[in-house]
């Protein structure tokens, strides 16, 4: 679904609603656009087209409602820092309800990837007489770029032929686990079977977007779309970009790219966040499958020392299996490419040290 077929959607009851619906004429709204809501990750105007991005606010009160236009987009909701609750919404939804007096942070984030389509966070309900207040930022904020693994894909639950959007949970990859760990805010911009140079399911000519192209664009989208703005870093800065690639390019069962082919698209995409970005660390991984390992690894730490050479000593190569791989079997959700939750928590904690020691974070 494309941003203009998505701006046709009327909001409509959903069929399936965690939460009950918000009895609108008995609250205040506050639209998506008060300085009070703080949001997370690539936004423009209450849309957002990828995963694991988020809105906190403060509010007093004892119930909180939303306005989400988000068919068939998953959604986790938090008070306080509590349990993280899953639903799905598209219309007026209650998020919470017979909390105790005074004042509470609400944390509402989109956890299934942008390949789902565009949602639309309309504002806040609250109860007459009740406010927000803004949230905070954290001191530092990261941005993971990468594939289905970093989109968290089948890690929530078992995959059937239907489900795919609905196991994945973008807060249960690596990277939201990983920003955590360092009390960091982060973005994630991720897509199922994305390569640098080849998609999973790609065919030669290969001419699909690839990952430089979507690192460009505020919105997923599987086409190249001249109404697709721009994505402008300005608006989330981040302390440094994760580079989570290569998978897709050699688990294809078609074509793979050629050596030359996939440097190429990988020196593409780290001048795009670099252009960007600015100067700010770069961090490369290697693919966390073992048997991707043989091929991208060699490529990608040549492709960074590539960049050292020409001066740029601010891209940096981490091995993920380095004498072993990190990963045991049971670590993955399907047994061999994507991790489960746990599977994700400890590449996090593998690269926490890592990451922490680069982007100069005290402990």
């Amino acid at each position: 679904m494309n941003r203009r077929d998505f701006l046709k959607l009327s909001v409509a009851l959903p069929a399936f609603l965690t939460f009950g619906k918000v009895e609108a004429k008995d609250m205040n709204f506050f639209k998506n656009d008060l300085p009070e809501i703080t949001y997370f990750g690539r936004w423009q105007n209450g849309y957002t087209g990828f995963g694991a991005t988020y809105v906190k606010a403060k509010f007093t009160g004892r119930k909180i409602g939303a306005m989400l236009k988000s068919p068939g987009i998953w959604w986790r909701v938090s008070i306080d820092g509590g349990e993280l609750r899953k639903f799905t919404a598209n219309g007026e939804v209650t998020l919470a309800e017979n909390l105790p007096q005074g004042e509470h942070e609400l944390f509402i984030a989109r956890s299934t990837e942008g390949q789902a389509g565009i949602a639309y966070f309309g504002g806040l309900y609250l109860e007459p007489g009740e406010k927000l207040i803004k949230s905070k930022r954290k001191q530092h904020a990261i941005e993971i770029i990468g594939d289905s693994i970093s989109a968290g894909a089948m890690n929530d639950g078992v995959l059937t032929s239907t489900n795919y959007n609905e196991v994945g949970d973008g807060l249960g990859a690596f990277g939201p686990i990983l920003a955590n760990l360092l009390d960091a805010d982060y973005s994630v911009v991720a897509k199922s079977g994305q390569g640098v140079a080849v998609n999973y399911t790609e065919h030669p000519p290969f001419s699909m977007p690839h990952a430089a192209d979507l690192y460009d664009w505020t919105f997923f989208s599987n086409d190249f779309d001249p109404n697709n703005p721009e994505w402008d870093a300005k608006k989330f800065p981040v302390d440094a970009t994760i580079i989570a690639y290569g998978t897709n390019d050699f688990t294809t069962p078609y074509e793979k790219p050629s050596e030359a082919d996939f440097k190429a698209g990988y020196r593409r995409l780290v001048r795009k966040v670099r252009d960007k970005n600015g100067s700010i660390p770069i961090i490369s991984i290697m693919p966390t499958p073992k048997d991707v390992a043989p091929y991208a690894a060699k490529y990608i730490r040549e492709t960074v020392e590539y960049f050292n050479e020409l001066g740029d000593k601010n891209i940096h190569y981490v091995e993920i299996n380095n004498k072993k791989p990190l990963l045991n079997q049971s670590d993955y959700a399907d047994g061999e490419v994507h991790p489960n939750k746990n599977g994700s928590k400890k590449i996090a904690e593998f690269l926490l040290p890592k990451v922490k020691n680069i982007i100069k974070i005290s402990p």
